[in-house]
């Protein structure tokens, strides 16, 4: 997992555009150099653009939405989603 392209993932993770939504957790993938991410936005418009702007992104081969749920636990009630991310290998 220390060979995996860390530094890239990250700062394509800590984009300004994404400022809406909250990384909870990142668990790599190194056989298919993916990166599951469960994170948690305002409401679902957020969390669609979040995709969106990930889908277009050039480094990505694969955005992929697995899960999503509403945490009605909480009073602001926020959207928790957990995507898995495909990045381009080096050509």
């Amino acid at each position: 997992m220390l060979n995996l392209p860390w530094d890239e993932w990250l700062t394509l993770l800590d984009n300004e555009s994404y400022k809406e939504v909250a990384l909870l957790a990142l668990e790599p993938e190194s056989a298919n150099r993916s990166l599951t991410v469960t994170a948690e936005s305002r409401n679902e418009t957020e969390m669609v653009e979040f995709l969106e702007k990930l889908q277009t992104n050039p480094q990505l081969k694969r955005s992929l939405l697995l899960h999503h749920e509403v945490n009605s636990t909480d009073p602001n009630r926020p959207e928790r989603f957990t995507l898995e991310l495909t990045f381009r290998t080096a050509e």
